[in-house]
């Protein structure tokens, strides 16, 4: 299972201290989580800028050189998620990794879909044929994310909680 971080502030806030030195940030937890689990198989960063993600992808662990650490110390948003992840479903590649985007949105998911061979026929048998067209990796998650985009897509009146209940 990957490590999330997620924020959303009134203000823009920095959040160098939460992704690299809290005792459990998230660069710490990319080498050791607290069950002893390495997550180096990529990190990733979204924070907002004029209502748009700005996203940077490594495919390397994000404790390995100060890349991870020099982009947390530049982050000054309203907005930020960041993705440590440890491959479950998927290779590691820069199309694996999380957060994905489309349009405003970005997605990073923390988990494994059970059963993800058996799924994935029904997911792309009934997704959007413009997000089954845009997927890029192999992953769960990315899957996941495009069946809920295309879902919302169709049902914008529902807003995107509820487009999510629905869907799953």
């Amino acid at each position: 299972m990957c490590r999330l971080y997620a924020m959303h502030a009134n203000e823009p806030t920095r959040v160098e201290c939460g992704l690299v030195r809290a005792q459990n940030a998230l660069m710490m937890q990319s080498k050791n989580d607290m069950q002893g689990y390495s997550h180096g198989h990529g990190w990733g960063v979204a924070d907002y800028n004029d209502g748009l993600p700005l996203v940077e992808k490594q495919i390397w662990v994000a404790y390995h050189g100060e890349h991870f650490a020099r982009k947390a110390a530049r982050i000054y948003a309203r907005t930020v998620v960041a993705h440590v992840r440890r491959a479950t479903v998927g290779g590691t590649s820069i199309e694996n990794t999380h957060p994905f985007h489309h349009g405003k949105w970005i997605f990073a998911h923390n988990g494994t879909v059970p059963n993800f061979d058996l799924v994935k026929p029904l997911i792309l048998e009934h997704m959007d044929p413009l997000h089954r067209v845009e997927i890029m990796g192999t992953t769960d998650s990315e899957h996941i994310f495009r069946y809920l985009m295309g879902l919302f897509l169709q049902h914008p009146e529902r807003g995107i909680k509820s487009v999510v209940k629905m869907g799953l």
